[in-house]
């Protein structure tokens, strides 16, 4: 009579039963894995896209109407998102709409626009800062009975921080007139 050969493990009922739900565990985890990867890997092409060709139409209109509604004519040549520095102007001009040949001409190089990132989750973005690197600021002074005359701002930068309700605060500013750093 011959015996059966012993094998590695012991036969019980709990064995296929576990072995399943291992398989089981296994493969979600290999899944939502791939799930995972594939998303990072969709955030990454998206944020160069964006960095390299630009934002879409809709957000650039978006950002048009809301500094229309606060009196001014915005610009640009190219607008971008980097995510180190927020959504970057390039070439910006910008004047105000009721009075645009007696109010000031801003003209930038470059224009860092800090978000509060989590605005941004609702749509609707509110603004913490502004960079301002190598501008122009050229506001005409009227004058009654004289030419009018014309203040210059060259090679301006600086910070300007946005407070809720409306206040503003200007860190830094610097450029030069006339030759002289002011």
């Amino acid at each position: 009579v011959r015996k059966p050969a012993a094998s590695a493990r012991p036969a019980g009922p709990s064995s296929p039963c576990r072995s399943r739900l291992r398989r089981g565990l296994f493969v979600t985890f290999k899944w939502c894995r791939i799930a995972l990867l594939l998303l990072i890997f969709v955030l990454i092409v998206l944020g160069l896209f964006l960095n390299h060709v630009g934002l879409p139409e809709w957000i650039e209109n978006r950002l048009r109407q809301e500094a229309a509604e606060h009196g001014w004519d915005l610009g640009y040549s190219r607008l971008r998102l980097r995510w180190y520095a927020g959504v970057v102007a390039e070439n910006l001009h910008l004047e105000r709409t009721n009075s645009p040949a007696s109010g000031p001409h801003l003209f930038l190089q470059k224009a860092e626009l800090r978000p509060r990132w989590n605005s941004l989750l609702r749509l609707r973005p509110e603004w913490d800062a502004v960079s301002l690197e190598d501008g122009r600021l050229i506001w005409p002074l009227p004058g009654t009975n004289q030419p009018t005359r014309t203040l210059a701002l060259n090679h301006l930068g600086g910070e300007l921080v946005f407070h809720p309700d409306d206040q503003w605060e200007l860190r830094r500013l610097e450029g030069t007139c006339l030759g002289a750093l002011v």
